[in-house]
């Protein structure tokens, strides 16, 4: 029973240090120390793993909402609409048809005006 805890243990350890790495990571690359900040964690998990990003990165203080859930909804709420329409097409570049390609646009521009359509989203084709 023990290992299985250690396990867990090292398994969130390697979390915590790879979510460390990235705050520095963003932070040092657009200029910032990190350590001159406050961390507002949110989320579902944010709290619980505030005290070990504080300790990991060097942070003095983390500032945490009093509903941290609704904080990360309220932020998916806010970022721009976005989706993503993909097409495989498992064939040789020399078996590609221009013809082929032109249909699949055109269905891709179909399948796109019906959905921002149903979203509601307003658009203007050019």
């Amino acid at each position: 029973m023990y290992w299985k805890c250690a396990a867990a243990y090292a398994i969130i350890q390697v979390a915590n240090v790879k979510m460390a790495g990235a705050i520095r990571l963003i932070s040092i690359e657009k200029g910032h120390d990190p350590r001159e900040f406050a961390l507002v964690p949110f989320g579902g998990a944010g709290p619980l793993v505030a005290g070990a990003l504080i300790r990991e990165v060097g942070i003095a203080r983390a500032l945490v909402p009093y509903f941290p859930g609704i904080v990360s909804a309220i932020c998916c709420i806010m970022a721009d609409a976005r989706y993503d329409l993909l097409r495989t097409v498992n064939r040789r570049v020399s078996e590609l048809d221009l013809n082929d390609i032109q249909n699949w646009l055109d269905e891709s521009a179909v399948t796109t005006e019906k959905q921002l359509h149903e979203e509601g989203i307003k658009f203007m084709t050019v």
